[in-house]
């Protein structure tokens, strides 16, 4: 039966064994815990002015779920153009993309706003030689966002000083096991979508200070259903 729900997602029980030791998570899993990084980026915003650390600790994100990339990657824009009618992405920090690899492999991706940058974070770095076309995609995906709605012809002013850049990270956290990635991919975009509160608007996101290893997967996998149920 049902374990838990939360606004936009649930899992039964036999979604929460995909948390076992040396299990492969599945979309449930990963969906519902993206739901909760959502949430709690928008209780931090609405919350934001009270001078509290604990609620400047975290970005203004959007993340979509496992299913957007698959959609947006066989149907193109037209599929996944109705998944932001209700919010404006371009005054996000961050877009946070979980992605599911042909049913074998999870890597996520991010949409940097404040950075004007398109990630790619793969904890089996296999997706590197294929990396241009994600980042062609995301380019593609966030040109037709903007077109459609802005009411703009053409993408050409969002891109026209080049300063966007592409950054294929080298060094977010790397699984030395086939199973894992998964929960890779979850805690990267968890990480991703945090920030040091002493820091200025800009924040510090260098890819340098990962929080996690192959080491805490045991630790991380039993505090996820802690967290989920």
């Amino acid at each position: 039966g049902q374990i838990s729900a939360i606004p936009g997602a649930g899992v039964r029980d036999h979604d929460i064994q995909k948390l076992r030791p040396s299990t492969w998570l599945n979309d449930e899993v990963i969906n519902f815990y993206m739901r909760l990084i959502q949430l709690r980026s928008d209780l931090a915003v609405t919350r934001r002015k009270e001078q509290s650390k604990k609620w400047r600790a975290f970005w203004d994100v959007h993340i979509f779920n496992s299913y957007f990339w698959q959609k947006f990657s066989s149907q193109g824009y037209a599929g996944v153009s109705k998944w932001t009618r209700r919010v404006d992405i371009f005054k996000k920090d961050l877009v946070l993309i979980p992605i599911n690899m042909n049913d074998t492999h999870w890597i996520c991706a991010a949409i940097n706003l404040r950075r004007r940058r398109f990630e790619l974070y793969d904890s089996m770095a296999t997706s590197h030689a294929t990396g241009s076309t994600f980042f062609r995609k995301l380019r593609q995906y966030l040109a037709a966002e903007y077109c459609d709605k802005k009411g703009k012809s053409s993408a050409d002013d969002l891109f026209l000083d080049d300063s966007w850049t592409d950054h294929f990270s080298e060094e977010s956290p790397q699984q030395a096991n086939g199973s894992d990635c998964g929960v890779f991919a979850t805690m990267t975009l968890e990480q991703l979508s945090r920030r040091d509160p002493t820091t200025g608007d800009a924040g510090e996101d260098e890819d340098e200070e990962w929080n996690f290893s192959q080491g805490n997967m045991l630790y991380l996998r039993r505090r996820m259903v802690y967290e989920i149920a």
